[in-house]
């Protein structure tokens, strides 16, 4: 009986010592800086994965109407899916051309570049949010970005666009 109480222990230590050393960051020691990762949208269970990196950049961009093009980026986790919406404002107004970037350190690093044409002039500036989802592989939500966009229009000219 003191045997198997034991084999118990030492099965216990050794599924302890597993776990510890399957939660340790070592795949994200090459990441960027902690700002760059984004907070989990699930409740406590960071403890089955790595910490998750996903960030635009810049977190804002103003834009001018009928351009140019204004370029951003966005870090993820390799092997994620990112599924970029508007909001309902924004949908009409702006649309992006998407870059797919390198991917380096289990981090990949996409382009967007926004681009905004809604004919109008004279208004005042808009404001709207782009929104940003990743994925894992089961389709389930794991974090979210925003980015601010703001968009100018240009004054009344004589000549037509």
């Amino acid at each position: 009986m003191f045997r198997g109480i034991v084999t118990a222990s030492l099965v216990s230590l050794a599924l302890v010592g597993c776990t510890a050393q399957s939660l340790s960051p070592s795949l994200h020691a090459g990441t960027t800086d902690q700002t760059s990762r984004a907070n989990l949208t699930h409740g406590g269970l960071g403890a089955q994965s790595p910490a998750i990196v996903f960030q635009w950049n810049p977190t804002s961009i103003k834009m001018k109407d009928a351009g140019p093009y204004v370029n951003t980026s966005l870090k993820y986790t390799d092997g994620d899916t990112v599924v970029v919406n508007y909001d309902q404002q924004c949908d009409y107004r702006i649309d992006f051309d998407l870059h797919p970037g390198p991917s380096k350190d289990h981090v990949e690093t996409d382009g967007y570049a926004f681009y905004a044409y809604s004919g109008k002039t004279g208004s005042p500036p808009f404001h709207c949010t782009v929104k940003a989802l990743l994925k894992n592989t089961q389709g389930k939500v794991i974090a979210h970005a925003d980015l601010a966009v703001t968009i100018t229009y240009p004054k009344k000219h004589e000549h037509g666009g």
